[in-house]
């Protein structure tokens, strides 16, 4: 009965909503010429990448709180039981996971207990990673010296598939993130921007994007560690409608705007208020998965532009 009524989402239609952009941006980082690898369970050590899939490769693959690392990468493709990740001709990239032997909670290295997350993006090479190719094209680019900060992307659902609901919370994310860093207080904000999701409770499927909410106000009880601050929002925050499976949805918005509302409601938590402090260190997107759910999606045209 749910995957039947998966089946009919599927068959949805949508459409891209269009919007004009500044002259003048600039580029922050360029198209991936090529992925790494960085491990999520045991392969190696969790900070060091490997099985790229070109010499120049300069963007990485974050296989987070994965069952089973991926192989090395071989003719633009890697997969196992639980991943798979294919390089297209039409220079985007199809990520796919299957929690089917997913653990509905675990143990995280702070101690805490807490639903088992498991994350499958893709992100540019920056200052963070200096022993790899580089994609940065705009560095230490500040929020204070910006009149627009412009993300892109073009995001295709092909699969969300419930296996059961044995887990209390059985989801598909498809979320895009900007990471702004301020090394003057050591802290960190995660902007995730959720496009499309699944969701199975109850005996029903919802489609219906969450609420905006922080996800971290100052620490990251998982792993303990502090300066940590995370606010989840959502496409419909633009006024812009959510991924619908099985179509191309291309979204485009100045995320400044956002950003600079999310800063000055984090005073309250402790949020450094100097603009000229937060600098755009990063981005990632792809798919979260929590429960016993097969998913896979297509991501391609990735911009993140600023003037």
């Amino acid at each position: 009965m749910m995957r039947a009524f998966i089946a009919a989402v599927l068959l949805l239609v949508s459409a891209s909503p269009a919007r004009t952009q500044p002259s003048g941006l600039r580029e922050i980082f360029a198209p991936p010429s090529g992925m790494w690898l960085l491990p999520g369970s045991g392969y190696g050590t969790r900070g060091k990448f490997y099985g790229p899939s070109s010499p120049d490769a300069d963007w990485v693959v974050d296989q987070w709180n994965t069952p089973e690392d991926l192989p090395p990468f071989h003719d633009g493709q890697t997969g196992n039981a639980y991943l798979d990740v294919r390089l297209d001709p039409d220079g985007g990239i199809t990520l796919e996971q299957n929690g089917k032997a997913l653990s509905c909670d675990r143990i995280y290295a702070s101690g805490v207990k807490d639903v088992h997350e498991f994350d499958l993006f893709v992100s540019p090479n920056n200052a963070n990673r200096p022993e790899y190719k580089q994609a940065v094209l705009q560095a230490n680019t500040n929020l204070a010296s910006l009149r627009h900060l412009e993300h892109g992307i073009t995001l295709k659902p092909l699969l969300a598939d419930v296996l059961d609901t044995d887990c209390t919370v059985t989801r598909v994310t498809f979320l895009t993130s900007v990471t702004l860093s301020n090394p003057i207080e050591k802290q960190t904000l995660f902007y995730q921007l959720r496009l499309g999701m699944i969701d199975a409770r109850a005996g029903s499927i919802a489609t219906t994007l969450p609420a905006p909410f922080w996800f971290a106000k100052g620490n990251d009880v998982r792993t303990g560690h502090t300066g940590y601050y995370g606010f989840g929002d959502s496409i419909t925050s633009f006024g812009e409608p959510p991924a619908e499976p099985h179509v191309s949805t291309t979204y485009g918005a100045d995320l400044l705007p956002r950003l600079i509302e999310i800063i000055h409601a984090g005073a309250a938590f402790g949020l450094d208020q100097d603009l000229s402090h937060w600098i755009v260190r990063g981005t990632y997107h792809g798919e979260t998965i929590w429960g016993h759910i097969h998913a896979r999606s297509h991501w391609k045209d990735f911009s993140l532009a600023v003037d």
